[in-house]
């Protein structure tokens, strides 16, 4: 699922494990019941951050679909490339992810 991706993307981006010294118990009662999500590196992108973000809401109605996380990662390959010229189709994304990034 997406929440699950973001944790991966997360994991991609700080080379580390998220909660790694959490028991079962400390698990479940701070980051299940609790909230409590991994802390996001101030040197990563906005979009990056943001994506993260969104796909770790607690409401799932509200986390970003698969389309939409493609193409946050698309736009944030294509600023790392330098391709200034490339138009990403915004058709099918939602206010709530356009106004993310």
């Amino acid at each position: 699922d997406v929440h699950s991706f973001g944790i991966l993307l997360w994991q991609l981006c700080s080379l580390a494990t998220p909660f790694s010294g959490y028991s079962l118990a400390m698990h479940s009662e701070r980051v299940i019941k609790g909230g409590l999500r991994p802390e996001i590196d101030s040197a990563w992108s906005p979009g990056l951050s943001n994506l993260m973000r969104n796909c770790w809401d607690t409401n799932i109605l509200e986390r970003p679909t698969f389309q939409e996380v493609t193409e946050v990662l698309r736009n944030e390959v294509s600023v790392l490339r330098g391709d200034s010229d490339i138009i990403l189709d915004s058709s099918n994304r939602t206010a709530k992810s356009l106004n993310s990034n």
